[in-house]
């Protein structure tokens, strides 16, 4: 009688380490950070809009014949100005806080991680020099 010699199965490939705690997406895909950044940007280009229009509103206020036409004209300059500055300051303010937001989510993940599976490897290492 033949003793038939069985070989051992294989070991399964190790399944890749995630790079953040599962549950919890990467620094990039931060909700809070996102919508910083989104309204950051939104109020920039708002201020950008109002700038133009108080040039425009400028331009027609020195247009004006009668005395009380500029003022009034002038006063509506004045106002898109200041809605203007407050808007890139806003703005301003939204976008550091973005950064702040990517940068504390960031440095929650953790300094190095590793993957091996049947298609490659890798190995990400986070850190300054």
């Amino acid at each position: 009688m033949h003793a038939s010699r069985t070989e051992p199965a294989p070991e399964p490939a190790p399944e890749p380490a995630p790079s953040v705690p599962p549950g919890r997406p990467p620094w990039h895909r931060d909700a809070a950070g996102g919508v910083l950044l989104g309204l950051g940007v939104a109020s920039v280009v708002a201020a950008g809009a109002l700038a133009g229009a108080a040039g425009w509103a400028h331009q027609d206020a020195a247009r004006q014949d009668l005395h009380s036409e500029y003022h009034q004209r002038r006063g509506q300059t004045v106002a898109l100005q200041w809605a203007a500055g407050s808007a890139a300051f806003v703005g301003a303010a939204l976008l550091v806080g973005a950064a702040l937001r990517y940068r504390a989510v960031r440095r929650r993940e953790p300094p190095l991680g590793a993957w091996l599976s049947g298609q490659g490897a890798g190995l990400v290492v986070r850190g300054r020099f």
